[in-house]
């Protein structure tokens, strides 16, 4: 048995010494006072995880707004990589969008709307996003002709 750990306070401790994903690790504990150590613990095993993790946060949010809708984008997250996203356009949750944009049309001119969006892999849901606050456009374009 190999000692990880000496003068630890307290009733828990948390290993993070190099462990290998997916394995099987075994503890033993021993109280220590002024006469000496205490007899060992029976044995504990715990099991480290696969290693598998969720994306990182979306960063990066931007948009681009015409009278009735609105497109947002963002880059692909830093992290393991997404196989979908998640937005949540003013409380409406669309799942399953396959890239880096997203629009949102049938709006309100000249109205702000909030946008969250989540990257998603087979291990769950990432951090959401920073929240953008996005208003459509309040005028339609015009083209002037001389």
């Amino acid at each position: 048995m190999t000692v990880i750990a000496t003068g630890v306070t307290g009733t828990s401790y948390a290993d993070k010494t190099g462990l290998t994903a997916s394995t099987q690790y075994t503890y033993q504990v021993d109280g220590v006072n002024a006469v000496g150590p205490g007899p060992q613990s029976a044995p504990v095993s715990a099991t480290t995880s696969t290693g598998a993790s969720t994306p990182g946060k979306v960063i990066g949010l931007t948009y681009a707004a015409t009278l009735t809708s609105i497109t947002v984008n963002w880059p692909v997250p830093a992290g393991p990589p997404p196989t979908s996203y998640t937005v949540n356009f003013n409380g409406v949750i669309t799942s399953g969008i396959p890239t880096t944009s997203f629009t949102q049309s049938g709006l309100t001119a000249s109205t702000q709307y909030a946008i969250i969006v989540t990257a998603v892999n087979g291990s769950g849901s990432g951090p959401p996003s920073s929240t953008l606050l996005a208003s459509t456009s309040a005028f339609a374009a015009t083209t002037l002709l001389s």
